[in-house]
This record gives structure tokens, sequence and C-alpha cells, in this order.
């Protein structure tokens, strides 16, 4: 188990004052006319009926309108608290001084922008941030995010870590976290492939942010949490984990119709992000083909593009012929990718989860996958293969996967199996609903156990 360092406590002396000037310097709120028309009434009489509205989340995220996990996950929640009757209103924090709202220390004319402001083209609310090149900064109360969360039933905060809570702590609506892992854990994978100064920034960034964290978790009602690492440690500080791995819908993520033809092997994520470890991917497959040199094609799918260093090592391992690699793939078009792969491989350092991998099972296709605190949930045996992180992972990575290949229609039916059963959005929301009735006086909470 790896612990979050108590050296960190010497930053609350710095930090504290920063927090409380800020929160205290704010303008008033700036809400607009087609932002105000979301406040509802909660039960009222007309016309002698009695006419229950909606509840309420207010959904706190930095990442909606992006791709990556917590943007799934954000939209994931968003549309199934919908369907099951909730009114959800988004609050997009800046995760960047370039964002909508962020006021930048070297932009002056951006402190002019109103710190919160509806988008009707996305549905959402823009929260800004000051200073919003220091990290810590955009995890911070501001009076106006505050005083719409207020007018919420209940606050869900859904972040890679527990820091982004801490922006909703001060709301009198109870608070619930989502999370995946912590800054200090994820931080080093994450930026392997940063030098010089953009590396020491962010290592100076780390310390306040881990900070924030603990005071996010100490606020929250409860954190809803995706692996077994993370509940233990929020064990030892006697903080209370749900665990509540997000889902899919496995109405749409489905196996293909007919004969299948298994043309690759599929990897889908960030194409530029270095925790999903691309290097030895391409060294791994190098190392299938010497094996096995039938091997299918490696696909390599998702948003952006592939680091200089990884595109130079697909021409040093000579693989220019056998690896494709397809940026920006349409969303529309993911199923039809996941259902003609042969076997969904994940390298990653570090995952929380690894939605990716499940979508990939509920396509009846197997997983080979690095052994993290997230693929622990996801993958067993019966549906595919974990490697463990060893430098001897090229080798043992291309021989789970020869022997994934070989097994064909049995791993993939189990994998659809599993995913249904443990990842469909029914049985993955459950968890969130009784928590949200328990709070707000309706219902009892689960207290739902850990499972593997």
């Amino acid at each position: 188990m790896r612990r979050i360092g108590s050296r960190w406590w010497r930053w609350r002396g710095i930090l504290s004052p920063a927090v409380r000037a800020v929160g205290e310097s704010e303008h008033s709120a700036f809400l607009d006319d087609r932002a105000l028309r979301y406040v509802e009434a909660r039960e009222s009489k007309r016309d002698g009926a009695v006419v229950t509205e909606s509840r309420v989340v207010g959904l706190v995220t930095q990442d909606f309108t992006r791709a990556g996990g917590v943007g799934t996950v954000s939209r994931w929640l968003a549309s199934t608290l919908s369907a099951a009757g909730w009114t959800v209103r988004v609050f997009q924090l800046a995760e960047h001084s370039s964002d909508v709202g962020a006021k930048s220390l070297i932009r002056p004319s951006s402190l002019k922008a109103p710190m919160m402001r509806w988008d009707e083209a996305a549905g959402l609310y823009h929260v800004g941030a000051w200073a919003a090149e220091l990290e810590f900064m955009r995890y911070l109360p501001r009076r106006q995010l505050t005083g719409a969360l207020d007018q919420c039933d209940v606050v869900q905060v859904v972040g890679g870590s527990p820091a982004l809570g801490y922006a909703a702590s001060r709301s009198t609506a109870p608070l619930f976290l989502q999370m995946a892992t912590f800054i200090a854990w994820e931080r080093p994978s994450a930026t392997r492939h940063l030098r010089g100064v953009r590396r020491a920034w962010s290592r100076v960034n780390t310390p306040p942010a881990t900070w924030v964290e603990g005071r996010a978790l100490h606020a929250a009602r409860a954190v809803f949490i995706e692996n077994d690492e993370v509940r233990i440690e929020l064990d030892s500080r006697g903080i209370r984990g749900i665990h509540a791995p997000p889902g899919i819908d496995t109405n749409h993520f489905i196996p293909g119709q007919g004969p299948a033809r298994r043309e690759y092997i599929l990897s889908v994520g960030r194409l530029s992000e270095s925790r999903k470890g691309y290097e030895r991917m391409l060294a791994s497959y190098a190392e299938l083909r010497r094996i096995m040199p039938t091997a299918p094609p490696l696909l390599l799918a998702g948003k952006g593009a592939l680091s200089p260093s990884v595109v130079r090592l697909i021409t040093e391992l000579k693989l220019h012929p056998h690896v494709q690699v397809r940026g920006d793939i349409p969303s529309g078009d993911l199923v039809t990718l996941i259902q003609g792969a042969a076997a969904f491989w994940m390298t990653s350092f570090e995952e929380g989860l690894g939605l990716s991998a499940v979508e990939a099972m509920a396509c009846g296709v197997p997983v080979v996958a690095t052994d993290t605190a997230g693929t622990r949930v996801v993958v067993t045996s019966d549906v595919g293969a974990l490697v463990d992180q060893n430098p001897f992972i090229p080798l043992e990575f291309a021989t789970a996967t020869a022997e994934v290949l070989a097994a064909g229609a049995r791993l993939r039916t189990a994998a659809r199996a599993r995913a249904v059963s443990r990842f469909d959005t029914d049985v993955a929301i459950r968890p969130y609903l009784d928590a949200y009735e328990a709070a707000i006086g309706r219902g009892s909470d689960s207290g739902a156990e850990w499972r593997t």
C-alpha cells in the first residue's frame, strides 16, 4: 500500500491564509437569467394537487466536455442520474489557465471575466479560478459556485483525485466525491515525459494539491471509490469509502453480430499520455511478433497524437508495417472498432479503473493489461490476463497475449458476462442513488460491500 507522506503538513501554514484570502476577496456572484432558470421548487401545491419535482444534483468536474476517464465518468453519471429522475446541473471548473473564466496571472484582461457563466450550447456552467496557473488555486472554493451548489439537494464531485472536492466543500448540500487515485500516486507516471522547468513546476504543485485533497476528503459525506488500494488508504484515515466503480451501457457496447473477423490487437486511450506506457506496449508487440510471426497488427486508437519518442520507437523496432495509429476516433465508430479486435491491450503504469477495458469486455474482447490497482478490479484470469509490472514486461505480455489469442471464444463469452454482471449501468448506479437518498432522508444507504 502506498501512503500519502505526512511531510506535506508544512504546507498547511502557507495555504490556509491564501485559502481564506481568496474566499473573502471574490466579487459577488455572476448568474445570468438563463442560469437562474434552473432554480426549481422542491414540492408545492398547485390547484390543490401536490406536485413533486425532481431532486437536484450538482455535478462538479473539470473534464465534462473532454476525452479521458474523468470526462467519461462525469457524462455517464449525468445521463444515468437524469434517466433516474434527477435534475443534473453540471459545473465545469477551470483546469488550465486558458479555460473559460480562468483568471491568469499573465493575462490581466482575464481578470475582468465573470467567475461563473452559463454555456447554452454545452448545457453547463463554466467556473473560473483565480491565479489558475497554480494548480491548488483551481481547487479552492468560489463564492459563486458555493451559492449555486446550495440550491442543490446533493453535490457530486467527479475527479481523478479528491482535490476538486474542496471547491465544493463550503456548500450546505451533502457532498459526495468520486475518485480513482491520489495526486501523489498518479503524478510520477503522468509526468514521465516532462523535462526541465515543466517537470520542476509539476513537482512544486504536488504538495499543496495533496494538502487540498485531505481537506476535501474530510468534508465529504462519503467517497465513491473504484479499487482496493484507495479503500485501504481511506480506511487508514478513518474516511468512509463506498465501492462504486462507474458503469457502461452494455446495450450499446455489444459483441458484433454474426461471425466476427478478429483483425487486430487494439488499444484505446489518450495517445499523448505517458501514463499509458506506449513505449513498453511497442516493446511487447515486438516480442509478440518474435514468438508469433502471424500475430495480428497492433492498432493504437484515441484522442490526440503519439509523442515523437513513441513514433521514433515504432521505426527503431521496425514495426511500421504492423502498427496502425488512428487519432480522434469519432465516438460513433468506437463500438465497431472494438468489435473487430482479437484482444485489447492496456500497458498503463497506473489506472484507477480502466473503463476502456470494461467497454472491450462488453464487446466480447478479452483483455491483457498490466497489473494496476484499477485493472485488478476489472480483469480476471477467465476474461484475459494481468501482467506484473517488472523488467520482463515485454516477454510476459507477449506470452500472455499468445495464450489469450489461442483461447478464443471461451474468453470472449466470459468477458461479456463479467462486464454485464459487474459494470452495467443499472448495477453501477445503485450505490450512488442509495447514498443520495439516505443523505436527503429517503431510504437507507446500502453500505455497499467491497468485493472483487
